[in-house]
């Protein structure tokens, strides 16, 4: 089990400089390319404002990161159109799989939500594994797509969730758009 979370890069600029709707509509695209990368045993949430989870069931954390990293790539190269207007926008991505020594799905998400910050930190626009699924990643890597490695995930994580992560993880399989 593992669990990728990511955010719009700079996402309050967007809606600054083009307003709330065009905003929107970048939400709702970066949603639909989620959905379409995600199969449908995968459950993909938007946590709020800017900040969606997907769950991904079986596999390991390479085929996460890789996921991961093809959905960056994609959301980079991908512009919405909004009016007149064509936005382009970026993603940072925290990657965490279960540890069997702790077992805890709030552990799991807030290493995820720590990767995640770890790649905000680095820069933007960017894959962050938590190091303590793949100790071989090389934190100084410096390539924008490249995956790094978090800091050790520790508990209790660098921020607290506004409350409990059971509660804002809403999981629901959806064949609507989004």
């Amino acid at each position: 089990l593992s669990v990728i979370m990511f955010d719009i890069d700079r996402f309050k600029q967007i809606n600054d400089a083009y307003g709330h709707a065009a905003g929107d509509a970048v939400i709702v695209a970066v949603a639909r390319m989620a959905k379409k990368f995600a199969r449908q045993t995968e459950f993909v949430a938007r946590l709020g404002g800017d900040e969606f989870v997907i769950l991904l069931i079986g596999g390991n954390a390479s085929a996460a990161v890789r996921f991961a990293s093809k959905l960056r790539e994609n959301v980079a190269a991908h512009g919405i159109a909004h009016e007149e207007s064509t936005l382009r926008c970026t993603i940072s991505v925290g990657v965490s799989e279960l540890d069997s020594s702790d077992g805890s799905f709030e552990s799991l998400l807030s290493c995820a939500d720590q990767a995640l910050y770890s790649a905000k930190q680095a820069g933007r626009n960017r894959v962050v594994m938590d190091r303590r699924v793949v100790p071989g990643l090389t934190p100084g890597a410096s390539e924008a797509g490249a995956p790094k490695q978090a800091a050790a995930c520790q508990n209790p994580p660098h921020r607290q969730p506004a409350r409990s992560p059971w509660r804002q993880l809403t999981l629901r399989r959806s064949r609507r758009p989004a």
